[in-house]
């Protein structure tokens, strides 16, 4: 069965795994080793122990492990084991996933143990393949990779089950890689040449193998337990244009005895799904703008956009032609609409359109820039960072859509400054630069964008657009925004302006890299000038520019620095926990004896701006018999150019400071690291900015989200953003509802353990903690910071473990993804999140039937915007708590609240810690917004009996 592994000489290997008590291997001990021989691909033998670290371990680590204090009392220290395990190792290849981590506390204890710490043996790390050749799976954990290859993850953070199931997750993924050619393991052997790095003795020996096997030579894409789906959806077609009024929408489509009803099995007409498709299909009849709050279960999205496509495809169209762009705040209901809605509307509902899904162009991979990079990785990419590119080198060989979100094994964010060396920028995809790619994967979907009826896209694309004059998203007429509640957040973050010391590093750097001769534009353009024989002439200009670029590159330094110095010393280390975040007014009042280096700073950008610009002209000139030789270098230079151009008036805009209608503000990590420090800005008054960007120019614009509302009334939301600009006239509100029956579906509670008491830590804890050993059904509990999570997750952790439930928690490096999927297989577990968790989660039935919510949601007054805000109305002699802070957070809380009922069956207690609803006269306005009455419970006895009662109540009307 493993006949291939002696050809890639793994016919013995050892697996092995370490738990320890932390993260830090100078400081931290292991407290269990396993190790097991594999043999011809089958568990030969193994070596496992427990070993005392001569001090106490924590608490989190025994709740993770499983290891307690008690049986690590009378074991052995690891010296005693390590003559033994070296014996074992001996010269054998060693497998491990997340092996840095493993061998460098290996490493350490011998080292302690005052032996040879040196290892010769092949490495092999299964994190890094699976994230490579498993790259679609949504985390790469030792847990999860097992779970997807078929092996029980139970006793998972136990060394020897995880040496086991790394063992068996190694031949796996050697099964896997041995499908692929050898043009694949030719590139990524390119990308391993002069490293280090575990593996590269595995893609070797695979290239080897495949150079012999001539079906090898030529496959070119094989078939793997994923399929990259299409951002193109359906064609344009005008044959049968469908002529309906407003009064027709809900008989022909959404009635019981409708076209839906025809597909769908135990359909039940919804009024509210009626009501706002007629609002929808009128809204873009007649050219106006309708605001519409849909609680949930209404079906929003069929509401909105099967009368949309009824509008586009009306008889005498073609001329007066109709784009629909859809914009939502999350990718999940971004990709429901265009994976799920959309084919049911073309498919099923025969309603022929031409839909498309577009994302910001930093989203895609450029495949000319990839193409660069491959043969100019010398000095461009370091050594021991270019594992990472091994997962881009899989996925492309599958992917069709580039977007960089389908692969989950290169970690854009981690890796930001190597994905914008290969993602599509300005200059490339949408010219000539990528004609040999087609224009790659933006030019595409670009191009297909120009021809759809309709375009999906996210709020910050949308934003973009606006910012870029409409040159992003092409020309549309309609416009609807979904999950509208979140477009202020959204404009705020998309408008502001920031300069940061990576930023510039990273910029400078593309011109000349330290300490990498022969890297950067400069040393590109003097190559190209060498072979044009015209160095001679263009040598000063390229000493200019290093000249300039070394120059701003230390007053950069100096400049960053500056600023970390002044501000850490006069900030208290209790303001820092997780950073710093200060809005200024005067920069110069804020920063002192900042003027003169800021002055030369803004002078070294400009100067290095202009000599470029020189170098360029000067280029074009000698190049002009050959221009094509110098035309990538030529689009490097002048968008590097613009890029100085737009820091240049970003730092002159942030150190001016003294627009009012701009909000400044500074942020840096709690430690003053110079290279952390970010100056930003961003509009103050965002309404009018939306306005004038987005809204005024179109025939019709639909905002739809189920909270837009603050105490029945519309008017916060219409005058955050943007709508009180527009002609009353035309603009509509509308609440539609929900179908849900709240009053009966949910309870919401007020508790306090005490009368006149508040909830504490403790008693927060063992409420929960009741909850789940009494009641035993699905809890959620929505903090308000990830301090407060913490202190509760610890003290209701070791309950967990000895009642055996499933306790998840946000921050506990588990990505947000994977524990909704945990807390949804895993029936009556208990689930701990804060800000992402209070909206845009969709968990239905028993998986959450118990609601926590810790405090009302009330922004930190620091917050630059927040403060901004708040001064604005202060200095109008308005109230800045009842018309800003009250009214943000009623929002958010209807939103966490909205979390427990998601379908018609759905029922469950919402329990509410903070009774400033019924101590405070600002609490009758926050009743007056949620979805059904309260009812104030003091006593955790109290609480239990009215839970456990309301769920009985339910069992016994569901009987009946």
């Amino acid at each position: 069965m493993y006949d291939y592994l002696e050809e890639l000489q793994l016919t013995k290997f050892i697996a092995f795994d370490v738990e320890t008590t932390g993260l830090n291997p100078g400081a931290d001990y292991i407290i269990e080793f396993s190790a097991i021989l594999f043999e011809s691909g089958k568990k030969k033998s193994s070596f496992s122990f427990l070993c005392n670290p001569g001090r106490k371990i924590t608490s989190e680590i025994e709740n993770l492990t499983g290891i307690t204090n008690e049986m690590l009392k009378s074991e052995k220290s690891f010296a005693y084991y390590a003559k033994d395990l070296l014996e074992l190792i001996g010269d054998l290849p060693v497998v491990g996933h997340n092996l840095a981590f493993d061998m460098a506390f290996l490493k350490s204890e011998l080292r302690r143990a005052g032996m040879n710490d040196q290892f010769g043996n092949t490495l092999y790390d299964t994190l890094l393949l699976s994230r490579a050749f498993y790259f679609y799976l949504p985390n790469h954990k030792l847990g999860t990779v097992a779970e997807y290859c078929g092996f029980s993850a139970e006793g998972s953070h136990r060394a020897e089950v995880d040496t086991y199931n790394t063992g068996r997750i190694f031949l796996r993924l050697i099964d896997e890689a041995m499908l692929y050619d050898a043009e694949t393991f030719q590139t990524i052997s390119k990308i391993l040449k002069n490293t280090s790095t575990p593996n590269k003795q595995l893609f070797k020996n695979l290239l080897e193998r495949a150079k012999r096997d001539k079906e090898l030579l030529t496959r070119k894409k094989p078939k793997i337990d994923w399929k990259s789906l299409p951002n193109i959806s359906g064609k344009n077609d005008f044959e049968d244009g469908w002529d309906i009024t407003e009064e027709e929408i809900g008989p022909l489509y959404f009635a019981n005895s409708g076209k839906i009803a025809d597909i769908l099995e135990n359909y039940e007409e919804r009024p509210q799904q009626t009501k706002m498709a007629e609002i929808v299909y009128r809204t873009i009849e007649k050219g106006k703008l309708s605001m519409i709050e849909a609680g949930t279960g209404v079906g929003k999205s069929l509401a909105y956009l099967v009368p949309a496509v009824l509008q586009m495809k009306k008889p005498g169209r073609e001329e007066d032609k109709i784009r629909v762009v859809v914009a939502t705040n999350t990718k999940t209901l971004q990709e429901q609409i265009f994976y799920k809605e959309i084919p049911f509307i073309q498919n099923k509902l025969g309603l022929s359109f031409k839909a498309v899904l577009l994302k910001g162009r930093s989203n895609y991979l450029c495949l000319t820039r990839w193409q660069n990079l491959l043969l100019e990785l010398k000095g461009r990419v370091k050594a021991d960072m270019r594992v990472s590119l091994i997962p881009i080198v899989i996925w492309l060989k599958h992917t069709k859509t580039g977007d960089i979100s389908e692969n989950n094994g290169f970690n854009a964010q981690a890796n930001w400054w190597l994905w914008k060396e290969i993602c599509s920028e300005p200059g490339y995809c949408t010219t000539d630069q990528c004609k040999k790619n087609d224009g790659c994967y933006l030019g595409k979907i670009r191009r297909q964008a120009a021809v759809s009826d309709m375009v999906i896209v996210n709020h910050s694309l949308l934003f973009a657009d606006a910012a870029a004059e409409n040159s992003v998203i092409p020309g549309y007429t309609d416009l609807i925004i979904d999950e509208a509640h979140n477009v202020e957040k959204n404009a705020y973050a998309y408008f502001a302006v920031s300069v940061n010391y990576n930023r510039i590093s990273y910029l400078l750097n593309d011109l000349v890299r330290p300490g990498s001769a022969g890297v950067g534009l400069v040393k590109d353009t003097e190559n190209i000038a060498s072979r044009l024989k015209q160095e001679h002439n263009i040598r000063t200009y390229l000493n200019e520019v290093t000249e300039e670029t070394e120059e701003t590159r230390k007053i950069s330094e100096e400049f960053f620095l500056k600023i970390a110095k002044e501000k850490i010393k006069t900030i208290p280390e209790n303001e820092r926990t997780y950073g710093i975040k200060k809005r200024y007014k005067n920069f110069y009042g804020e920063f002192n004896g900042m003027e003169k280096i800021t002055s030369e700073f803004i002078e070294d950008l400009s100067k290095l701006k202009r000599n470029i610009e020189s170098l360029t002209l000067k280029m074009e000139t000698l190049a002009k018999d050959l221009p094509e030789v110098f035309d990538k270098t030529k689009t490097d230079l002048k968008k590097m150019v613009s890029e100085l151009s737009e820091v240049n008036t970003g730092l002159q805009l942030l150190t001016d400071a003294n627009n009012s209608e701009l909000i400044f503000w500074f942020e840096m990590d709690k430690k003053g690291n110079e290279k952390s420090v970010e100056l930003s800005c961003t509009p103050l008054n965002i309404s009018e900015k939306l306005y004038d960007s987005i809204y005024k120019h179109l025939n019709s614009v639909i905002l739809t989200s189920a909270t837009l509302k603050i105490s029945n009334s519309f008017d916060y939301f219409k005058n955050r953003i943007g709508i009180s600009f527009f002609d009353r006239n035309n603009v509509a509100t509308i609440s539609v509802g929900s179908p849900y029956d709240y009053d009966k579906q949910m309870k919401f509670i007020v508790y306090t353990p005490t009368p006149g008491g508040f909830n504490s830590y403790h008693s927060n804890a063992e409420m929960i903690i009741q909850l789940s050993r009494q009641v035993k059904k699905g809890i959620m509990v929505l903090f308000t910071s990830y301090s407060s999570l913490k202190q509760v997750y610890n003290l209701v952790m070791p309950e967990f473990k000895k009642m055996g439930v499933k306790l998840l928690a946000q921050g506990t490096g588990t990505s947000r993804t994977s524990l909704l999927d945990l807390f949804k297989a895993e029936k009556k577990s208990v689930l701990f999140g804060t800000d992402s968790f209070w909206e845009g989660v969709d968990i239905r039935g028993e998986a959450l039937q118990i609601l926590i919510i810790e405090k009302i949601p009330f922004a930190v007054p620091s917050e630059p915007i927040v403060e901004a805000n708040n001064e604005v109305l202060q200095n109008q002699n308005r109230n800045s708590f009842m018309e800003y802070y009250l009214p943000e957070s009623i929002l958010k809380l209807r939103q966490g609240v909205g979390r427990l009922i998601r379908t018609s069956t759905d029922h469950g207690v919402v329990i509410f810690l903070d009774n400033r609803i019924d101590t405070k006269q600002y609490g009758g306005m926050i009743k007056k917004s949620l979805y059904t009455n309260s009812e104030t419970i003091i006593g955790l006895e109290n609480l239990l009996n009215s839970v456990k009662q309301f769920f009985q109540n339910w069992n016994k009307a569901e009987k009946n």
